[in-house]
């Protein structure tokens, strides 16, 4: 498929779109009205741009922050999953657990920070 400056230039805006607005509820039917461009060429040309379909770019990039979230930020679950959409921690864990193959608290490190819990033992 080629794709004109013009598309592509709009493909990276929409991306961009995406990455900055992972908190609310992204479906392609909205991307595509909020970026005037119907939702059958909008799932097409991400596909052939970004060699993934829309959603699988959206998971991806969910469920990476909220591995930076919980592993950098030392966000709890709740926290992570509001600031990437998810209502229910539940339904996060589920989403992570598919992508990654263990739950978020796997990934999370204990405190051993002086004075910590572990620290006294």
């Amino acid at each position: 498929m080629v794709l004109f400056e013009s598309d592509i230039k709009r493909l990276e805006e929409v991306k961009s779109f995406i990455l900055e607005n992972l908190d609310k509820e992204l479906t392609a039917a909205a991307i595509a009205a909020q970026h005037r461009i119907g939702k059958s060429t909008l799932h097409r040309h991400f596909s052939a741009f970004f060699n993934q379909s829309l959603h699988q770019f959206i998971l991806k990039s969910r469920m990476e922050k909220v591995m930076e979230l919980i592993v950098e930020r030392h966000c709890n679950i709740n926290q992570a999953g509001t600031l990437v959409g998810y209502k229910e921690a539940s339904s996060l864990t589920r989403a992570f657990i598919k992508y990654y193959g263990h739950p978020p608290k796997y990934y999370i490190i204990e405190d051993r920070s002086p004075g910590s819990q572990m620290d006294k033992k």
